[in-house]
């Protein structure tokens, strides 16, 4: 529950609402004692909330500078293009991705594709 807590509070959603992300640090899996393989399901929390089309999660590696994305879709935007553009794959509804770079950096590039991609949904 502290993994999850933790993670709820940096949920953020587009200004058109239509995306909704979360972040998992180093930091954070630490103080929690979590695994990164224990942060699956956190994703469907973005996803639940109403009007959202695009969820993500953005989780730091233990590799420096590697952003992990997860990327879901309720069905009117393919994620797997998103994906695709940061040199993922995946498929329409469920994607992913890894970007190096600075978290806030990578948040900053992944959400305006996505906003770009949700504009006329």
């Amino acid at each position: 529950i502290g993994l999850l807590a933790d993670v709820l509070k940096t949920l953020k959603l587009s200004s058109n609402g239509k995306v909704a992300w979360l972040k998992i640090t180093k930091e954070t899996l630490k103080s929690t004692k979590a695994s990164l393989e224990g942060t699956e399901g956190i994703i469907n929390f973005a996803r639940s909330i109403d009007g959202v089309e695009v969820a993500m999660l953005f989780r730091e590696t233990g590799s420096e500078n590697r952003i992990k994305i997860s990327l879901r879709s309720k069905g009117k935007v393919d994620v797997n293009k998103l994906a695709h553009f940061f040199e993922g794959g995946g498929h329409k509804r469920a994607s992913g991705c890894s970007v190096i770079g600075k978290l806030e950096e990578v948040e900053k590039k992944v959400v305006e594709k996505a906003e770009g991609l949700t504009k006329n949904v």
